[in-house]
């Protein structure tokens, strides 16, 4: 079985099963490659010993702030003058931003930046930056446009001449793979030449490869390989942390990092800033990383809260027919267009254009594709509509004046470009989307054989989880699990074997108990109690219904207003108790004022307590008894039984406090 997976992948002699079957091992690869490295490498040392100032500029997603991590880190280690700037995703949007340099040349004396994970659409700002005499080394991954900025150095392997012309096929295959983490991590390795640094380094370069979902093949494989284990060694202290608050059992995956770090990293950025996210990478106080993790689990929830309803949102509207989906909504939040726009390319299998209104008028759009399509050539077909665009094939962004170019415009001209590349595509779009199936067996899984899978890892993008089928199993029985009931777990039947199956992220299916049913599935272990078991993660079953139709509120299950809270009665902890019970009472003060910003911003003031409550982890009572002390405070005012405005005065934490009765410990 084993050999046939491997055969699957193109590995087909002992020699090459070798090499992936022991990643750890693999070559790395010299920084050296890039054309520009010895250039860049020389502006720095010479920045470093001048005491000139450096600006690092980083991106907000989990490959930018893990770059970021590793540039701060090194410039640390080699007492360099610098700072770091990571952009906020709804005010200054990816890439640099010009008002906030100049405001930096005024205060910091800038004479060199250093962009991570971005910079090289960004031409007119660098000249700007000239002539201001203030050179700029660019690390980036993204695709490159055909004129390049005039930096001093540029480090991204997909610019046109960025590596040396003696480097083979496979080098330059391998380089052009890396994510921006790698690419700093390679500027890294020049600077610091063999330092114990390099290895918390790499286990940062590890999770920003894997974030980014680069393919982990070849070189990439052995970075994320090498990272993983430094990972589980506990090199990064706010990782390790992370994880043990999670209460993660066994040795940390790519799979673990990316469906429980980086998520919880990226919330960040997409809610209120990445701040938190990159304290968590480069903290070392217990007190202080304590405090991060739990606002980062909070942010991560009330991720998941409202991606969820901005899904159900768009099930709701028009547009969901031909050969791309492409919806508006100036209500969104702009951090999670992109994460809804995944979750409707996972239901439709066709790309997906989400749209918001930002900050300064102008339209933002994230993009989601799948094969056969290119994200990257439709937006690049229609670039003269846009202020700026980027991506990559599966993945992108854009944004346009709406003065200039109107919403029906830009959507005619993207739906054009679309289907003409699916008229391209046609006999590829008509053979239907399937689900490639690795092994069908007709046993129950055995933890051998689970085991013997770990040997393929670290999986991910281009390096898939084998998936195995077992066909008419019965179903034995099914029940709800998780918060609301939005995870199945169900028992089936094959060969007198009992197959455990749980279902995430699906509340219900159209079967029958003493249906046979077809499932495809991950074979995962699974520990409770100190029992380890086989569990099969499904993937599908086959006469499942896609997509649920969205939930609607009954009599019974309504959400409740302020008005119907405070009018309930209970044995509910008071205000004063809560705050006295936390070591952070501002976290939580703070916490629920930014939901309300959202409210205020986003949903013309309209507020849920009961889901603001469950989101914060706090009573309803204790939540509405928070809104009058903001509204005690001056910071708004409740003008109806749901809906407040905040009146633009920021809350003093300290009088709020004040304001609590016999709350004496601020």
């Amino acid at each position: 079985m084993l050999a046939q997976l491997l055969s699957s992948r193109g590995i087909e002699t002992p020699e090459e099963a070798q090499v992936f079957l022991n990643p750890k091992e693999g070559e790395n690869l010299s920084p050296d490659c890039f054309c520009d490295m010895e250039r860049a490498v020389e502006r720095i040392r010479r920045a470093i010993q001048a005491k000139e100032h450096i600006l690092i500029w980083g991106d907000f997603d989990a490959d930018g702030v893990s770059a970021t991590a590793i540039l701060y880190k090194t410039f640390e280690y080699l007492s360099a003058n610098f700072s770091y700037f990571i952009p906020n995703r709804e005010t200054h949007g990816h890439g640099l931003n010009s008002k906030e340099l100049i405001k930096m040349m005024t205060t910091k004396k800038l004479k060199l930046v250093i962009t991570v994970d971005c910079g090289i659409s960004d031409a007119t700002i660098i000249s700007m930056l000239n002539g201001f005499k203030i050179d700029t080394i660019i690390t980036d991954h993204h695709k490159a446009p055909e004129t390049l900025p005039e930096a001093y150095a540029i480090l991204n392997p997909s610019a046109p001449n960025a590596l040396l012309s003696d480097c083979t096929a496979a080098q330059i295959n391998d380089l052009s793979n890396l994510a921006g983490a790698g690419v700093v991590y390679k500027l890294a390795e020049a600077l610091l030449g063999n330092t114990p640094l390099l290895e918390e380094l790499l286990e940062l370069a590890a999770v920003g490869t894997i974030g980014d979902l680069t393919p982990l093949v070849s070189y990439n494989r052995t970075l994320a390989a090498q990272g993983l284990e430094i990972l589980n060694r506990g090199a990064n202290k706010g990782i390790k942390k992370l994880f043990e608050n999670l209460d993660l059992k066994g040795q940390i995956s790519a799979r673990d990092v990316a469906f429980m770090l980086v998520p919880r990293i990226n919330a960040a950025g997409r809610l209120t800033g990445p701040e938190e996210a990159f304290d968590l990478l480069t903290e070392t106080s217990d007190i202080a990383l304590n405090a991060t993790i739990q606002k980062l689990n909070h942010y991560n929830a009330i991720r998941q809260s409202l991606c969820d309803e901005m899904f159900n949102e768009c099930l709701e509207k028009t547009g969901l027919e031909g050969n791309a989906i492409f919806l508006f909504d100036e209500n969104w939040h702009v951090g999670l267009i992109g994460l809804a726009a995944s979750r409707l390319v996972e239901t439709f299998a066709k790309p997906v254009f989400l749209g918001t209104k930002g900050t300064e008028g102008e339209l933002r759009f994230s993009v989601r594709g799948v094969e056969p399509y290119s994200i990257h050539e439709i937006l690049k077909a229609n670039e003269g509509l846009f202020l700026r665009c980027g991506g990559h094939k599966f993945a992108g962004g854009f944004s346009f004046n709406p003065g200039e170019h109107s919403l029906e415009t830009v959507k005619s001209a993207i739906l054009k470009t679309v289907d003409e590349a699916a008229a391209t595509f046609k006999d590829e779009l008509d053979s239907g989307r399937a689900l490639d199936i690795d092994f069908e067996i007709e046993h129950a899984p055995n933890k051998e054989l689970v085991q013997t899978l770990a040997l393929l890892e670290p999986c991910g993008q281009d390096n898939e989880q084998p998936i195995f089928c077992i066909q008419n199993a019965r179903l034995l029985n099914f029940r709800q699990v998780g918060k609301e009931g939005s995870h199945l777990k169900f028992e089936c039947e094959k060969n007198g074997e009992t197959l455990n199956c749980v279902w995430w992220k699906k509340s219900s299916f159209n079967a029958a108990v003493g249906d046979e049913l077809d499932i495809a599935f991950y074979p995962k272990l699974n520990t409770f109690n100190g029992i380890t078991t086989v569990q099969l993660e499904i993937i599908d079953l086959k006469g499942e219904v896609v997509p649920e139709t969205p939930k609607t509120a009954t009599p019974e299950t309504a959400p409740r207003t302020v008005q119907s809270v405070v009018t309930e009665t209970g044995n509910q902890k008071s205000l004063a108790e809560t705050l006295r019970a936390e070591s952070n009472p501002k976290y939580y003060l703070e916490s629920l004022f930014k939901m309300l910003k959202y409210a205020h911003n986003k949903r013309n003031g309209e507020i849920l307590p009961d889901k603001m409550a469950e989101l914060l982890g706090v009573s309803e009572i204790w939540l509405i008894d928070c809104i009058d002390l903001f509204e005690s405070c001056g910071a708004l005012e409740l003008v109806d039984t749901d809906k407040i405005r905040l009146t633009g005065k920021s809350p003093d934490w300290e009088a709020c406090l004040s304001n609590v009765p016999l709350f004496e410990e601020f």
